[in-house]
């Protein structure tokens, strides 16, 4: 199975926003089971392994071939003083 996991929202504390994409192309699922905690939503804690994939999934940008690709945006215009 192929997996993207984004992350996305203001900068630390300003309005600047940022995207933090996570990448897997090739994932076989090991394990999973309920995380109860309360009462509230269910979570579901999930264990994988993450291969390199022999040809880019479907929906997947050009050269990303390793087992995760990280890719991080940030729309800020300034550069930051040294």
């Amino acid at each position: 199975k192929k997996m993207r996991v984004k992350f996305t929202g203001p900068a630390a504390a300003t309005g600047y926003p940022y995207s933090l994409t996570l990448y897997f192309n090739n994932v076989q699922f090991t394990a999973g089971s309920p995380n109860i905690g309360g009462a509230q939503r269910v979570g579901f804690d999930l264990q994988f392994m993450a291969q390199r994939a022999l040809a880019i999934p479907t929906g997947f940008p050009t050269g990303y071939t390793k087992a995760l690709t990280v890719e991080l945006i940030n729309q800020r215009t300034t550069v930051a003083m040294s």
